[in-house]
């Protein structure tokens, strides 16, 4: 977990970044003309991003699990979107508390998810798993979550009674005002 949150840390940080070696403007020689009016100055930005040649980005795929709480406390995470100019993002963690971590901290720019996975080990067995509907019954936080999400899911396994307990759980929870996401990582065939 650690090691594919520095792989995205890595990116994120090459993308805000130019390319080494990358052309710079130059300045070319120009003639000055006098002009019988003066030309209006271009006002600045009224807000100016932190890296001005790096559009704002929304993460639409964040995790904040425990494996990385204490190597990257909130405020160092937050730092670091503030850097790369991420302005919001969807985040899930096992422990569901991660999330919640990070929004202390960061506030609206969190939009939590709820997943499955009280840890890293539920990933490969929470299809088969009773103990989890329990786990996200007693996880959701009405009002709160935005959404149900991440999760993986082997072929066939959509049809497992866990899989359908806890989808249909989450619909039947979904409010009417808001619109939630259900975001589902499937293999590539």
């Amino acid at each position: 977990m650690v090691r594919l949150l520095l792989v995205a840390v890595v990116l994120l940080a090459a993308c805000g970044q130019p390319a080494a070696g990358s052309p710079s403007p130059s300045a070319t020689a120009t003639v000055a003309v006098a002009s019988p009016t003066p030309s209006p100055t271009p006002s600045p930005s009224p807000t100016p991003s932190p890296t001005p040649s790096v559009l704002p980005i929304f993460d639409a795929h964040m995790h904040y699990s425990r494996e990385s709480w204490v190597a990257y406390p909130p405020e160092k995470i937050q730092a670091l979107l503030d850097s790369l100019s991420v302005t919001a993002a969807l985040v899930s963690s096992a422990p569901d508390e991660g999330t919640f971590r990070l929004k202390a901290v960061l506030g609206d720019r969190v939009i939590p998810m709820l997943g499955p996975y009280r840890n890293g080990s539920d990933v490969f067995s929470w299809a088969r798993d009773g103990t989890i509907v329990p786990y996200v019954e007693s996880a959701y936080r009405a009002g709160q979550h935005r959404g149900f999400g991440e999760f993986h899911l082997n072929v066939g396994q959509i049809t497992l009674p866990v899989v359908k307990s806890v989808i249909a759980a989450r619909r039947s929870r979904r409010p009417a005002s808001k619109s939630w996401t259900v975001p589902v990582m499937a293999p590539w065939r």
